[in-house]
């Protein structure tokens, strides 16, 4: 019923991770969905309150339940209690689930992401994080040295997944991509919330996808190098791929269809992709 419970929340919260993690070995599949489902409940604060100060209120409380400070709550709380299980379990460092909640305090304001520098440095502590530790779990709680595929991974998962989200973030006044990528394609960053259909838009959009396309690509050098055991951690490369894909194979000024056709894939489909990806990566 823990079990269960899990992976009814993390279905709820996060499909796609939801539908991934069908793929991991039963032996590590609760824990990994707990550590799935505690970073999407933390990504979800900033569109679930409307002034910064609540969602650092909230951030704060998680703090303080990573911190082992609020001990009580945690044991009525189905979140809490699974990852405090899982650090527990596998003797993880709670100082990185800590540095994803601090580096999760930008998505409250209304500041703009200065360079692509800044977005891996984003994209490090908060989606590589969640990977780093899956890697952990899944190795029997020991880091694995030379291999940066939840780097790379958590680079591509963020640009493509603050891609499909443009329009959404571009409506509430914010940008998530790098702004230096915006400028060099000639547009004025203010022009990106009051205009809907601007070439130059597009070429900077084109270049991000390039760029997650390289880091899809270093991802999947590194995966090859990995146990056979662990790769299922990343299967979601499979439907980052085939939304690179679509969003890439757009007409000129064309990519918001684009967009709309990589955000609409259905289950099924993506459950076929992961299954092939598996069927080539499990050896």
């Amino acid at each position: 019923m823990r079990n269960k419970n899990i992976a009814s929340l993390l279905r709820e919260k996060h499909k796609e991770r939801y539908l991934a993690s069908i793929f991991i070995d039963k032996k590590y599949r609760h824990f990994i969905q707990s550590l799935f489902l505690f970073d999407a409940e933390i990504s979800a604060i900033s569109h679930m309150v409307k002034e910064a100060q609540l969602g650092e209120i909230r951030l704060s409380y998680w703090r303080e339940i990573l911190e082992g400070k609020r001990m009580e709550e945690s044991k009525k709380n189905p979140i809490a209690k699974a990852i405090l299980l899982v650090l527990r379990k596998y003797n993880l460092p709670p100082d990185a689930l800590i540095g994803l909640l601090q580096a999760r305090r930008f998505d409250l304001y209304s500041d703009k992401m200065a360079n692509m520098n800044n977005f891996e440095i984003y994209a490090n502590k908060t989606v590589s994080t969640i990977y780093r530790l899956g890697i952990i779990i899944m190795n029997e709680g020991k880091e694995l040295a030379n291999n940066r595929v939840a780097e790379y991974l958590g680079i591509a998962e963020a640009l493509i997944g603050h891609v499909r989200a443009f329009a959404y973030n571009r409506n509430r006044g914010r940008l998530f991509l790098p702004q230096n990528i915006f400028i060099a394609a000639g547009v004025d960053v203010e022009q990106i919330f009051t205009t809907k259909n601007l070439t130059q838009i597009e070429t900077a959009l084109k270049e991000i996808i390039n760029l997650a396309s390289d880091y899809s690509q270093k991802a999947k050098m590194e995966i090859a190098k990995l146990p056979a055991n662990i790769r299922s951690l990343f299967i979601l490369l499979a439907i980052l791929d085939r939304q690179i894909s679509i969003i890439k194979m757009a007409h000129p000024n064309s990519h918001s269809n684009s967009i709309a056709r990589a955000n609409n894939m259905k289950d099924w489909q993506k459950l076929w992709l992961m299954s092939k990806w598996m069927l080539k990566n499990s050896m």
